[in-house]
Parts: C-alpha cells; structure tokens; sequence
C-alpha cells in the first residue's frame, strides 16, 4: 500500500481528497503499471495491490519532494507500507534485522532490511 501525496478532486470537496497514482517498475526498471491508488470510496485510504513476491520500485510523488522512486521487497503474505503523504507510519514497526528509511527532510517513510543496505 502507499501512502503517496494527495490528489484533491473537484474544488471546494473537502472529502475528495485521494492518494495520488504511481507508477510499479520491476527491480530491473521496467515499466509494470499504474495504479491510479483509488479505492472507489471518498477518503485517504489508498488501493491495495496485489502482487508476486519479489523487488520492485515505486516511483510516486512523496509530499513536500516532488516525485520520488522508492525500492520495495515484497514478501509472500505481507502487506508492504510505503509513506510518502507525510503522515505517521502505521501498521508496521521495526525489528533488529531492519534500519529506518527517511526521506531528505528525516520522515520515515518505512524500513529497509539490513541485507539490503547495498542497493541504494
């Protein structure tokens, strides 16, 4: 799931506020799909994808930042959050194998497994 920057609907709705859409690219680079990151209702909540194991990247608009790619590991059975609408984490906390992810201005936007470490 990420949590990028909002889009804003029609103007004056104060409740069309949604997670704006991203682009999913394969470890490699290669352009998988865009996720509008809708979920139909009106509210923050962004869409839930599902998707093969393996290491992808996102490249979504982070708020204050512009767009940014972040790389993600997605394991068999787990929901991976991804932060970038500058809110608080939630659902998800760190172990002894994982280190902070921040971006530029020190938010952090999820944790990065320390065997991973190389592949900034």
């Amino acid at each position: 799931m990420v949590f990028s920057a909002e889009d804003f609907g029609t103007p004056g709705d104060e409740l069309a506020r949604y997670p704006s859409g991203y682009w999913l690219y394969s470890a490699e680079g290669k352009r998988l799909k865009y996720i509008s990151n809708r979920t139909g209702s009106r509210g923050p909540e962004p869409a839930k994808v599902s998707l093969p194991p393996g290491r992808y990247k996102v490249v979504a608009r982070a708020a204050s930042f512009g767009t940014v790619t972040v790389p993600v590991v997605l394991e068999a059975g787990k929901t991976t959050f991804v932060h970038l609408d500058g809110s608080e984490l939630t659902g998800a906390s760190p172990n002894s194998t994982s280190e902070v992810v921040r971006l530029p201005d020190g938010l952090i936007i999820g944790w990065r497994l320390k065997a991973d470490r190389q592949e900034d």
